[in-house]
């Protein structure tokens, strides 16, 4: 399978047979650059304009808006479980739905705008992890901390941050940690000069690894 890192909390995804998933696509208006791209199908983790841009799609797609949600497309499978925004039981800021994927026979789990620690039973419904694709940047979401925590609950053996400041990103708007507040002190970071990473079932490393991915746009 093919991940490839748009930016922000935006995800593309390809199988080997050409299924493409895209996932919490952005408003260009939060400082990066315009998505364009195919796909089989659209995951969104809740409606807030950096991750519900329908204009990012190409063509015909099938949608999965923010409801706890199954779907099937080609032999890709996805599973929503509904979690919160913010640690307050959604009162601040709404829902938010994490989406695990199975792939090529890879577990992806995406946590879009996550505010808490997961709770045991959420943890069940996700299942096994091997790709983690996890908000660092706080202030919206978990921060570094608390991401260093809910990687420690769902175990994966690779672990892509996002959602967190960068040069492009409109900080008045989005006034996110760096980082560096996950990554520091942690054993194993490699930190990518591309924005894609390609895999197998039997690629993925034996001892978790943390991979920072640059950004497409």
């Amino acid at each position: 399978m093919h991940i490839e890192y748009l930016a922000h909390s935006a995800f593309y995804l390809l199988s080997a047979k050409g299924t493409a998933i895209l996932i919490d696509p952005y408003d260009p208006a939060i400082g990066y650059g315009a998505i364009t791209r195919r796909c089989d199908a659209l995951l969104i983790s809740h409606e807030h304009h950096d991750h519900n841009y329908f204009p990012a799609v190409s063509g015909r797609t099938r949608v999965l808006r923010p409801q706890a949600a199954s779907l099937t497309v080609n032999e890709v499978t996805v599973k929503g479980i509904m979690t919160d925004h913010d640690a307050f039981s959604g009162e601040r800021r709404g829902i938010n739905i994490v989406y695990c994927l199975t792939m090529d026979g890879i577990r992806v789990c995406h946590l879009g705008d996550l505010g808490h620690i997961l709770t045991d039973e959420q943890v069940r419904e996700i299942g096994p992890v091997d790709v983690l694709l996890i908000p660092v940047g706080g202030h919206h979401t978990i921060d570094g901390k608390a991401a260093k925590e809910v990687t420690s609950q769902l175990a994966p053996k690779i672990v892509i941050p996002m959602h967190y400041r960068t040069g492009q990103l409109k900080r008045d708007e989005f006034p996110l940690d760096e980082v560096a507040g996950f990554t520091e002190n942690q054993p194993s970071v490699e930190k990518s000069p591309s924005s894609l990473l390609e895999m197998t079932p039997e690629s993925l490393p034996k001892a978790m690894k943390i991979v920072v991915l640059n950004y497409t746009f």
